[in-house]
């Protein structure tokens, strides 16, 4: 007997775990965490780095949120993905883009209050990134890594200009 996929079981959670990419989220807030770090060197702003990870966290689900949105119809098509809430018809994709927008919107204003314009621009400039390059060229071509490797390697200087607001040579190490 074949054993039902977690979404399932879990219901409306476990659909919006699947939804906020919730496993890939947590590399990003992770980077992001040591990022902030390295940054200090001996007094670390404990409040400013939960902040920073906070806007981070939303801001990452909502890329994993809008992605599903703009993919649904293909995800609909693969093995792996078929069973995720927006293909499966558990979720509405309307319902997804508004919660999507309202965590974009959540996780820069959020940066942008508890830590600096500089941060919440990066966190806006990994959520575009994400959706308006790679998100299309996953299906195109191979070059799409190189595209996802650069929002991937933002985290870490959000992070960073959250604690020190510089794109200073720590920045560009961190992100390279």
């Amino acid at each position: 007997m074949e054993m039902p996929p977690v979404e399932q079981e879990q219901g409306m959670v476990g659909d919006l775990i699947t939804l906020t990419k919730a496993r890939l989220s947590l590399l990003v807030v992770i980077t992001t965490f040591v990022g902030f770090c390295m940054a200090t060197e001996a007094h670390r702003d404990w409040c400013r780095l939960v902040n920073a990870v906070i806007g981070t966290t939303l801001a990452a689900f909502a890329a994993g949120v809008l992605n599903q949105v703009m993919e649904s119809n293909v995800d609909r098509l693969m093995e792996r993905t078929r069973q995720r809430p927006l293909p499966a018809g558990r979720m509405k994709r309307s319902h997804a883009l508004v919660l999507g927008v309202a965590l974009t919107i959540a996780g820069v204003g959020y940066l942008w209050i508890t830590t600096n314009e500089m941060s919440a621009a990066l966190a806006a400039a990994t959520v575009v990134i994400y959706l308006a390059l790679y998100t299309p060229l996953k299906r195109k071509t191979w070059h799409c890594t190189i595209v996802g490797a650069v929002s991937g390697a933002i985290p870490p200087v959000i992070g960073w200009t959250a604690a020190r607001p510089s794109l200073d040579l720590g920045a560009w190490v961190l992100f390279g």
